[in-house]
């Protein structure tokens, strides 16, 4: 399928300064449907609202995923690059198995990120800040039986984004969590979809009243394994070992970052060890910790980049 490119009459132009999270969008973005059984219609078009029935099951039911990547410039040649976007495309099409929702063609999901970056490049903004990619699918069927939809819309948003945290990249304060847990086995903790995150809410708005930054997940059976930070991977350091959960939990999503920084961490000379980590099973004056995720600065991973954003070199047609 050919994708059409539909531009914007009056592109905002991009802005300078603090970007904060999540709050700012370039002037297009991707959408394409899910009818009668196969996606049609890819397209970029102006960003903007789109109409949705009161009735979507997407609405009642939450029958929706996303994904979380990020595209940065490089300063020695202003080229764009994606960090690993084909892990990212493949935990998307994960997520949809379990939400019961239609893959999406990794070729055409690539595509169109490279297209809609291509389209707005002039956004990425220059490090430590990036570009935030957010492809996300809704169930858009009308009606109110419980049942998977049959009609949906696929779509990625992009804007520039700072430090996911308000206060940069500093030393954070956690509370570990004992009544509330976030997944558990059997569930769809692995799958990137808003209930996961939207149960985390509460939680995590009395640990910032109390004066954290942000908390650790516990396991649900037991309640003293440590398995997450907020909605990131989190990592141990231990004299020369660097720990973190088991890629086999099917109860949280496993960190594409994650699996860098652990790639990289056994090149530079310590042992990798993948397993549960128990509250309090080694001296904390011996133990330094650090998260990865979708959403945060990567400071650390900087200058590593696994997908070039070519200029106009991207299939599609403008109309």
């Amino acid at each position: 399928m050919n994708i059409e490119i539909t531009r914007n009459p009056n592109p905002a132009t991009p802005p300078v300064g603090d970007y904060g999270f999540g709050r700012i969008f370039t002037p297009h973005m991707f959408l394409m449907d899910y009818k009668d059984g196969q996606w049609q219609s890819p397209r970029i078009e102006p960003y903007g609202p789109f109409a949705m029935d009161p009735a979507a099951k997407v609405l009642h039911y939450g029958q929706e995923i996303f994904e979380g990547m990020k595209a940065y410039r490089n300063a020695a040649d202003d080229t764009v690059h994606m960090f690993r976007p084909d892990k990212n495309i493949a935990r998307f099409n994960i997520s949809c198995e379990r939400m019961c929702m239609p893959p999406v063609d990794e070729d055409m999901f690539a595509q169109a990120l490279d297209l809609l970056i291509d389209v707005d490049r002039d956004w990425v903004p220059e490090s430590p800040n990036a570009l935030y990619i957010r492809p996300t699918m809704i169930s858009t069927q009308v009606g109110l039986g419980v049942k998977a939809s049959t009609e949906y819309v696929f779509y990625i948003i992009i804007g520039p984004a700072g430090s996911y945290f308000a206060g940069g990249i500093n030393p954070l304060r956690l509370r570990v969590e004992e009544k509330y847990v976030r997944s558990a086995a059997g569930g769809t903790g692995f799958a990137k979809t808003g209930g996961n995150y939207s149960a985390s809410l509460l939680p995590i708005q009395q640990a910032q009243a109390a004066g954290y930054d942000n908390i650790i997940w516990l396991d649900a059976k037991e309640m003293k394994y440590v398995e997450e930070m907020g909605a990131m991977n989190i990592c141990f350091v231990y004299d020369d070992q660097v720990i973190t959960a088991p890629p086999n939990l099917d109860h949280f999503a496993h960190g594409i970052g994650a699996g860098w920084l652990a790639h990289q961490t056994g090149r530079h000379g310590f042992a990798i060890l993948i397993h549960i980590v128990q509250q309090c099973s080694c001296s904390i004056n011996r133990v330094a910790f650090f998260i990865a995720g979708d959403c945060q600065d990567h400071r650390a991973i900087r200058g590593c980049f696994a997908h070039k954003i070519n200029s106009g070199s991207s299939k599609g047609r403008d109309t």
